[in-house]
């Protein structure tokens, strides 16, 4: 037996796919969110300016430069701005890049 689909409008399923492609199509590592990150002392000021970031895109830390050593969870930082992007602004998803476009 199939669900009942009804709940929704058709509008309300747009969306829920086209977050979903846009997650898909972001290369997005599912696990790399702040509610994952540790944050530590060393990387306390570097969370603090991503969670500003992803809050007040365009505002805060514009732009947003993260320079580390080796395991510093650049990546994980970056990608959890990204996905807090795609979730909670939708209206700012189609402003993000990522650095391979701009080479």
């Amino acid at each position: 037996m199939k669900p009942d689909l009804t709940l929704f409008t058709k509008k309300e399923k747009e969306e829920d796919l086209s977050l979903a492609d846009a997650l898909k199509n972001a290369n997005l590592n599912s696990r790399y969110t702040f509610d994952s990150f540790v944050v530590g002392s060393s990387n306390d000021l570097a969370h603090a300016a991503c969670v500003a970031t992803a809050e007040l895109p365009g505002e805060q830390y514009n732009p947003l430069y993260i320079y580390g050593g080796r395991t510093r969870k650049k990546t994980h930082l970056m990608q959890s701005v990204a996905h807090f992007i795609f979730t909670a602004k939708p209206a700012c998803q189609d402003s993000l890049r990522y650095f391979r476009d701009f080479h």
